[in-house]
């Protein structure tokens, strides 16, 4: 199965803190800290929306904004196809 990722729409919660959730079958190196700092510039008014289909379209990780700091962003699950363990003979 090719790699998915899929990052739910930014909110704020009640603690006016910017929420991003992020799920997929795998990641590269500091993907989700590239993700989150580009879309932060968003949220800021850094960066233009309209700029995101041609950053991603780039391939280029010049093209994206700064990691987003590690502080805040966390693991909390972690799913596994049943069929992973099973024997096979």
């Amino acid at each position: 199965m090719p790699p998915a990722t899929t990052l739910i729409p930014l909110a704020r919660n009640l603690w006016d803190e910017i929420v991003f959730r992020v799920t997929g079958n795998g990641f590269l190196h500091h993907m989700v800290r590239i993700m989150t700092g580009t879309l932060a510039d968003v949220a800021f008014g850094a960066l233009s929306p309209e700029k995101i289909p041609a950053i991603i379209a780039a391939g280029r990780r010049v093209a994206a904004g700064e990691n987003a700091p590690p502080d805040g962003l966390y693991l909390t699950r972690v799913f596994y196809d049943e069929k992973d363990f099973s024997k096979t003979e």
